[in-house]
């Protein structure tokens, strides 16, 4: 099975490097990969929407998707069995699709098109990041190009149940279109490995930005409560841009908060260090649609790297994992269960390494990525156009 990653996309990200590892990996599977790493539709506007409609915004557009097909008939496209679009890609369906039909007319061969959206744009772009109000012109412009790439593709992944009925629900798809498929996590940067230095606290560690899904400040609630009782626990908060972090050391100054280190975003190579020097982990505990429908990266990382993990309890973290067996679950938007969970586990260590060795043990039973790009080549073998 000949299968080309097509699209703008990021191969670093979690969603793409684990089907590019994985699918190497096993016999008589070859990878084409036609990708132009430049920012594309999606990133383009969560970097600045007030790019949109310029001159350069569609010069670049047209180029980068100009190159994109060039690349394309430059490799041996002509036998692949199906094009998978990388995450973000959405804008690379169209030209698949268009490859698809040109495949059709020149070879008679129905090229099936495999879109991994990750996660919804429309959802990200309105109540992650909230660049855009839900009725607004441009929110109606993306929304109609998602409809288009979702409706162009033959197979969508998901990342959980929750989130298929979320696409379903939202762009009017038939399910049986739709397949889950848990994220994995990247295997040659995040695995068990001990942290090269020294620490004199209890380190509680996230990694992230500071968008609503995420809630931060949840955490922050808990750290103050957390050192009114100890201080030996020391909060490392990791991402996010030196605006937000200036704004949230203000508000910790002001109500006396000590026990938190606001750390810039750093690069995804120097993660798996700030991950081993950690005791705990924290996932997502905002009070978002969005918490209750994805399973996040962060808590991904922290299976692979065998940490104990806290985060957020909702049906899709209960599609994948189970409360004090291999993760600590806490009810979400609440501050006093986070600091319950958090207390428990610092004066549990029995339990910490528990949940750490079965998290871990769960990683590599269900989300190696090669046991993930299995799942993906039954799912092409087996598929059948849904209309």
């Amino acid at each position: 099975m000949k299968i080309c990653f097509f699209g703008a996309f990021d191969e670093n990200r979690n969603v793409n490097r684990v089907f590019l590892d994985g699918l190497k990996k096993i016999k008589n599977i070859e990878i084409i990969t036609v990708n132009i790493s430049t920012p594309n539709l999606v990133r383009d506007f969560l970097t600045n929407q007030k790019h949109m409609f310029t001159l350069s915004f569609f010069r670049n557009f047209i180029n980068r998707n100009i190159n994109l097909i060039k690349k394309y008939f430059k490799s041996n496209y002509y036998d692949i069995d199906c094009i998978y679009i990388g995450y973000p890609g959405h804008e690379s369906t169209y030209f698949a699709y268009f490859l698809r039909i040109l495949s059709w007319k020149l070879f008679n061969r129905k090229i099936p098109i495999i879109f991994n959206p990750y996660t919804s744009l429309i959802d990200s772009v309105t109540m992650d990041y909230r660049k855009l109000k839900k009725k607004s012109f441009l929110a109606k412009f993306y929304y109609l190009i998602e409809w288009i790439a979702f409706h162009l593709s033959d197979l969508i992944i998901s990342q959980s149940n929750m989130e298929k009925y979320r696409f379903c629900e939202l762009f009017h798809l038939n399910p049986k279109k739709i397949f889950r498929i848990f994220i994995g996590s990247n295997e040659e940067l995040f695995y068990p490995q001990k942290f090269e230095g020294f620490k004199d606290n209890f380190i509680v560690s996230f990694n992230g930005n500071y968008i609503p899904l995420h809630g931060i400040d949840y955490i922050i609630k808990s750290a103050k409560k957390i050192e009114q009782n100890t201080k030996d626990i020391l909060f490392e908060i990791i991402g996010g841009n030196l605006l937000q972090i200036y704004e949230k050391r203000r508000i910790i100054k002001k109500f006396g908060i000590s026990n938190i280190k606001f750390i810039p975003h750093i690069p995804i190579n120097e993660i798996p260090q700030t991950i081993a020097k950690s005791d705990i982990q924290l996932g997502v505990f905002g009070s978002t649609l969005k918490t209750r429908r994805v399973i996040p990266n962060k808590v991904l990382t922290a299976l692979a790297m065998k940490k104990p993990i806290i985060t957020g309890n909702t049906k899709a973290i209960n599609e994948l994992l189970t409360h004090k067996k291999n993760c600590y679950l806490c009810k979400i938007a609440d501050p006093n269960s986070l600091t319950k969970a958090i207390i428990t586990l610092y004066e549990n260590e029995n339990l910490r390494n528990e949940i750490a060795l079965n998290g871990y043990n769960l990683f590599q039973k269900k989300l190696n990525s090669v046991i993930l790009s299995k799942q993906l080549i039954d799912i092409i073998k087996n598929q059948k156009k849904v209309k």
